[in-house]
């Protein structure tokens, strides 16, 4: 059986395959929180769930994992839905984000 990171390094694109099928969360999240126009940090974004879900309406996405291989399906996924490039990719560890401080006004 593989391992969390042997799935997270080297499985990215069967995990599309299998989070694909789950339902869209764009009307569930702005029912938490309007989006618009925001700056918005997906924490473990792998392959773009959430990321997919809010970039059209964000002001600002920046996607953080800690797995290169799902950040660039995610990166993939994003430039297919034809989206104005509002959103970095970033292989970061969650302990030690790379953003300055109040930067963010909502992380999902």
């Amino acid at each position: 059986m593989a391992t969390h990171e042997q799935i997270y390094q080297n499985q990215s694109d069967i995990y599309e395959l299998m989070i694909s099928k789950q339902p869209e969360l764009s009307e569930v999240i702005r029912g938490i929180r309007n989006f618009q126009d925001l700056a918005v940090l997906d924490l473990g974004a792998g392959t773009g769930r959430l990321s997919s879900a809010v970039a059209k309406d964000a002001g600002s996405l920046i996607c953080t994992d800690i797995s290169a291989p799902m950040l660039e399906l995610l990166d993939q996924k994003l430039i297919g839905q034809g989206l104005e490039r509002n959103w970095s990719a970033v292989v970061a560890d969650h302990r030690e984000l790379p953003l300055a401080d109040k930067s963010i006004d909502l992380a999902v």
